[in-house]
Formats: C-alpha cells, structure tokens, sequence
C-alpha cells in the first residue's frame, strides 16, 4: 500500500487489528492472524526503520555539507584579514615584528587546527 510514496504503515496494522508489540513479538499473538500477515507487517516495519534510517543520514550528510562551507569562508575571511594585514603592514600603520609573528604563527596554528577537526568529523570512517 503506497500513499504519495510512502507505505501506509500505520494503515497495514490497523487492517490486521494487531498491535506494533504483537508484531514485533509474535509469540504473543493468539490465533487473530496468519503468519503471512505476521511477516507482512514485520516487512512494512523494517522497511518503515530502513527509510527512517535513510532519512537521518541524508540529513546528516547536508548538515556536514553546510558546516564544512560555514568552516571554509570562515578560514578564507581569517586568512584574508591577516594578509590584509602583513601587506599593508609599511604602508597603513607599523607593526611591531613581535606581534607580525605572533599573528602568522597563531593564525597558522588555528587554520591547521580547525581543518583537522573539520575533516575528522567530515571523513571519520
């Protein structure tokens, strides 16, 4: 039974008159159905899990999809303010050669940083 693409589970059960724990344990059923009935629904079940799986996955996989863009334009901005600031760095203002290191050197560290943990959540198999 398939409603705009979907199976009509709850639709299925209610025609054989027998609960979701009747299904998932058919020990407990008395003679109401038959055991093609049984496995019918236990099929509907599963492929109702399966989708629901699916579903979290798909979403899962948009959601990484979105933070790694986030992350991306959040490095290119960070790496663009600091050349901003190293070129400009004799003709705007000067700036001490301690904080010039300071800043490349943190900067390089958090850009590592952050695209290793990007990509272990990402690629985690």
């Amino acid at each position: 039974m398939e409603v705009n693409g979907e199976s009509n589970t709850q639709g299925i059960i209610q025609d054989l008159d027998v609960s979701v724990a009747d299904i998932t344990n058919p020990m407990s059923i008395e003679s109401k159905i038959s055991a093609e009935d049984i496995e019918k629904a236990q099929s509907v079940l599963e492929l109702a899990a399966r989708k629901e799986e699916l579903k979290g996955k798909s979403q899962d996989r948009e959601q990484r999809r979105n933070f790694a863009q986030k992350i991306f334009w959040v490095v290119v901005f960070y790496l663009g303010v600091v050349l901003f600031i190293v070129f400009f760095n004799g003709k705007l203002t000067e700036v001490s050669d301690t904080v010039l290191i300071t800043l490349l050197g943190t900067t390089t560290a958090n850009v590592i940083s952050l695209l290793v943990y990007v990509a272990k959540y990402l690629f985690h198999r």
